[in-house]
């Protein structure tokens, strides 16, 4: 039996997404515009560790299907067309942008992991976290300590300490205006 390698790789355009099975069924342009059987979405773990990634309507992705028919087969993943903004231009970045812009990115080179949700963003390195919202941040913890060698509380209107049982302070000097 002798196949060619054009009946097996295809370029399709994905026309259902099924998130449930993990499958989506894709059109073939070059094909008269057939449509295949629901083909799985090859993703990085399933058994453990779990990674859900879907493609969406209309973007382009390349299949392959087993030697003995179309109904069998897998979507390998997508790619960037020519007219696609690319995700990242750096060998060094993992970046995932999703369809609202929020972006999670990671530079192995400077170590620095960034996650922007509009107008919020988390920035984390080797040395330091930084968190900017425009509403609130809220830490809930059994205990909570910080331990350094300064801290800065500002605040543009009040700052409020409430404990159910009681506040200590101790220091050498304790200042109050």
């Amino acid at each position: 039996m002798s196949i060619k390698l054009s009946e097996l790789l295809k370029v399709g355009e994905v026309c259902e997404v099924l998130p449930e099975k993990h499958m989506c069924r894709v059109t073939f342009p070059d094909e008269d515009n057939n449509t295949s059987y629901e083909l799985f979405v090859l993703c990085r773990n399933s058994l453990k560790n779990k990674d859900h990634n879907m493609p969406d309507v209309g973007e382009d992705v390349l299949c392959i299907f087993m030697p003995d028919g179309s109904e069998d087969g897998f979507i390998l993943g997508s790619y960037y067309a020519e007219n696609l903004e690319k995700g990242s231009i750096s060998q060094d970045e993992r970046k995932v942008k999703f369809s609202d812009d929020t972006t999670v990115t990671y530079n192995r080179s400077s170590h620095s992991l960034d996650i922007v949700i509009g107008p919020t963003s988390i920035h984390a390195d080797r040395s330091v976290i930084n968190i900017k919202t425009q509403q609130s941040v809220t830490v809930q913890t059994k205990t909570a300590q910080i331990i350094a060698d300064d801290i800065n509380l500002q605040a543009s209107g009040a700052i409020n300490l409430n404990a159910a049982s009681s506040i200590t302070l101790s220091a050498p000097t304790v200042t109050a205006n």
